[in-house]
């Protein structure tokens, strides 16, 4: 029976996670205002007056992220990087450990405060959308044909985003005074840029629009997924996750950012693509950039309705019935090097699904190997030879996926299949929580008692040992002082104890 247990996890997606507060410098102003008659005033009813005390000022900021992100932020990107597969149907996305992260600043003009944007109609208001200051764009080579820019991230300052006079290029920081920065940053700070040809910028940036919907908060439940070791998790994970807005190209190799969109608001296309208006003599853009990764979209077809698909379009060879020729490569059997069809054993393992396979051995040789998957391509008796994996006392004889190799003497090759098996279905058992935490907890305990055999067996072998010295025969000698001996020889004893179990522990 197949546990369905881990197929009945829930993800739950919420619209967004709004700080208390967004980045920011902040001013508190408190005062006391006292109404009534004053103490000794003849003031009468209806008349009394009022005092205010001197008002304070408080000050204070809400720091965060801005032009360069902790590593240690970063949970996860999709494709993987440096991945290779099919990715054309597929929004790259990031995966953020801190929850409020898209939110803590926004993409409008410093002086913009109306980007909040009711949630509902009418009088039905339930919440307020905010939209993201950062997004992950999607650029190829392509992108950069015909340009004097390279597709490179380069090491800067935060000196390096403001434009100057004569602005060759937007950024973040177009519409900042340098004199504005906060105490807390400075314009030597390090940071990642990129710089995008500003037809590109134009074609790929999101709008104010998209960047209402570019984020959200997934919650998911922890039991059964992969994390890093020594990392501790909650049972329940709560992660931001920022999508892109651009579908990988087929056979590519595409660059992926998450890069900072802080006060772009003039600068982004309109809700329906058109470019924003951009001052002239603006070349590229210069954005900050957080996070990069590397990954090709192959294109490839390997997926199961094509394979079913191909399989009906067979192609029937007249010349040889039953012998239909597949339309797709992929599918088709390996052909003869010399263009004859194999004989022999060769013939004969391929016939039974075998094929032969490039296997790199644990002593670094590489050779070729039989495998076959567990479907068949004709009918099964079910009477082969059972593999024997305990022996006659009842003690496994199996203990690694080696031990399942077997060799064809007619052909010089391993067959990899049931060795295959073997490690898949181990791979499956440790994917299993609780089949993981109780292997684990049996292996700890059989050491605990190998360890503790093995002091028992030191213990009796050395004290056998001391027994027999003649320096304990020496400090056993009758000493001066009642009791003397003892102490003596208990402290040799130890330290006999201690120096023989080191020795036979290394």
């Amino acid at each position: 029976m197949i546990s369905t247990e881990g197929l009945n996890e829930k993800a739950k997606f919420i619209q967004h996670k709004l700080p208390g507060l967004e980045a920011g410098e902040y001013a508190i102003k408190v005062s006391h205002e006292f109404s009534g008659p004053k103490v000794g005033d003849d003031t009468p009813p209806g008349h009394e007056g009022t005092d205010t005390t001197t008002p304070l000022l408080y000050k204070f900021a809400v720091m965060g992220p801005r032009f360069q992100l902790d590593p240690t932020a970063i949970h996860s990107v999709f494709p993987p990087k440096n991945a290779r597969g099919e990715f054309s149907n597929v929004l790259p996305h990031i995966t953020l450990n801190k929850q409020t992260l898209p939110w803590i600043r926004v993409p409008v003009n410093p002086d913009f405060d109306t980007y909040k944007a009711p949630f509902g109609d009418g009088d039905e208001r339930y919440d307020l959308d905010v939209p993201i200051w950062m997004a992950v764009l999607l650029l190829t080579a392509d992108d950069y044909a015909g340009s004097d820019l390279q597709m490179v991230i380069k090491s800067s300052t935060v000196q390096d985003l403001f434009p100057g006079n004569a602005p060759a290029f937007i950024s973040p920081m177009s519409q900042i005074e340098q004199s504005t920065l906060p105490p807390w940053e400075s314009l030597d700070e390090p940071c990642q840029t990129l710089d995008i040809p500003i037809d590109v910028f134009n074609g790929i940036a999101p709008s104010l629009a998209d960047l209402f919907m570019m984020a959200n908060v997934r919650e998911v439940d922890m039991s059964n997924k992969a994390i890093k070791p020594d990392v501790d998790t909650d049972q329940i994970g709560t992660y931001a996750v920022v999508m892109g807005n651009r579908i990988p190209l087929n056979n590519k190799r595409h660059l992926a950012v998450l890069v900072s969109l802080e006060h772009m608001q003039d600068f982004l296309p309109q809700w329906d693509g058109t470019p924003a208006t951009q001052q002239s003599g603006i070349k590229f853009a210069r954005l900050p950039v957080f996070h990069s990764w590397n990954f090709v979209s192959s294109g490839d077809s390997f997926k199961f309705d094509n394979l079913l698909e191909s399989l009906n379009g067979a192609i029937v060879n007249t010349s040889d019935p039953g012998n239909e020729k597949l339309p797709d490569p992929y599918l088709r059997k390996y052909a003869s090097p010399n263009g004859t069809p194999p004989t022999g054993a060769a013939a004969e393992a391929l016939e039974l699904g075998y094929v032969p396979l490039k296997h790199l051995t644990r002593n670094g040789q590489t050779t070729a190997s039989w495998y076959r998957s567990p479907l068949m391509p004709l009918p099964f008796e079910g009477n082969a030879e059972a593999i024997a994996f305990r022996d006659a006392n009842g003690k496994p004889l199996i203990f690694d996926s080696d031990a399942l190799l077997r060799l064809n003497p007619n052909t010089g090759l391993f067959d990899t299949s049931y060795a295959a098996a073997w490690e898949l279905g181990r791979l499956l058992a440790l994917q299993d929580q609780s089949f993981s935490i109780a292997l684990y907890q049996w292996k700890k305990n059989m050491c605990i008692q190998h360890i503790a055999l093995m002091e028992d067996s030191v213990i009796r072998d050395t004290f056998s040992t001391i027994l027999q010295t003649d320096e304990i025969a020496e400090t056993a000698a009758p000493p001066a002082t009642p009791g003397t001996d003892k102490k003596k020889l208990l402290e040799e004893t130890l330290r006999l104890l201690s120096k023989t179990f080191n020795e036979k522990s290394k």
